[in-house]
This record gives structure tokens, sequence and C-alpha cells, in this order.
């Protein structure tokens, strides 16, 4: 009959209202849950508040949701952080794996490109991350446009969230048959 799982859909409604809070920070929502609730970070640093709103509390119940889907798309590097974004094409775990100093852990993806600015600085990024992590890095195609870097929404082909992907991710159902690069080679808004 097709009826649905009620959890899951009602997570992956919730994920629409979250994936506004990532991809608009100029909104006037966003900027009020940010003064409210994550002042100092991002969607994704925000913990339980001591009075929270019912809202809220259906959103940090989703946040987990948009951590296994989102994923940053990087243009000119600038905004991106290297260890603290997920940044790399892997489904299980898109953070970099190698231990770093806390200067590269928070500098932006863009100091790993070379002098021109539309490829990776090879040596460096040899260097610095282990042998998984720097041919992960080497192999994800630098913009020649140099867009902002972007959320975009990693089961999905367009990059766009959308309900149906999500819900379809919690219920297993989802069978990434589309390779990754579509994804780091889309349009970025």
């Amino acid at each position: 009959m097709g009826f649905r799982k009620l959890r899951e859909m009602n997570l992956a409604l919730l994920g629409k209202q979250a994936w506004c809070l990532i991809t608009r920070p100029n909104s006037l929502v966003t900027q009020v849950y940010k003064s409210r609730f994550y002042p100092d970070g991002t969607f994704f640093d925000a913990v339980p508040s001591s009075n929270p709103s019912f809202i809220w509390c259906g959103l940090l119940e989703v946040q987990e949701v948009m951590r296994r889907g989102c994923r940053r798309c990087i243009g000119d590097g600038l905004t991106t952080q290297i260890g603290r974004d997920p940044w790399l094409p892997i489904d299980d775990d898109p953070y970099i794996s190698t231990p770093l100093h806390k200067s590269i852990f928070y500098a932006p993806i863009c100091f790993l490109l070379n002098n021109q600015g539309f490829g990776y600085d090879e040596n460096c990024v040899e260097d610095i991350f282990n042998e998984w992590d720097a041919h992960i890095i080497l192999i994800i195609p630098v913009s020649l446009r140099r867009p902002n870097d972007a959320w975009v929404w990693y089961k999905e082909s367009k990059g766009a969230y959308t309900v149906k992907s999500c819900y379809r991710m919690l219920i297993g159902e989802v069978h990434d048959e589309r390779p990754w690069r579509l994804i780091w080679n889309m349009r970025v808004p």
C-alpha cells in the first residue's frame, strides 16, 4: 500500500529544514537559530540547550542524519577546513584520517592547492597526509571556475537535498550507482 516508516519519514522531513540552516546562512531563520543555539559554530556544532523549543529538539535529532549525507564541494577552498569538514568523497568516513597538527586541522583547503590554484600541490599533500588520504585528495578534481565552496547532499546526483533521498538512506535503500565525481564536477550554486 506504500506505507512509510513514520520515524524515518519525520527525520527526512526535518532534514529539509536542517538543510536550509546549513546551506542558507544569511536567511533570517538561520540567523535566529544560530544566534540562539550555536552562536560560535555551525549547525553541526550545536548541542542541546537548557530551554530548547520543540522544533529545535527535532532539528538536533536529525543532526546525525545530516552528517551522514552532507559533504563539502571544493571550489576555491577558502571556507572548508582540512580536518574539520567532511570533504572526502568516501561514503563511510568523509573526514581526513591522518592525525594533524592543530594549525593544519583548521587550515582551509586552499593551502593544499598549487601556486596556480588549479590542482593540488602533490609534494605538500604527500608530506602531510598518510598514503590513503593523499591518494583520495589527489584524485579529487579542482574546479577551473573557482566557485565558492558549498554544501552538497552526497546521496543525490545533483547535490541538492531531497526528502526522498534522505528517507531512502535512512531505510537503507540507497544504492549509489553514480560515480562520485559527478558531485564534484557539478555546478556549485
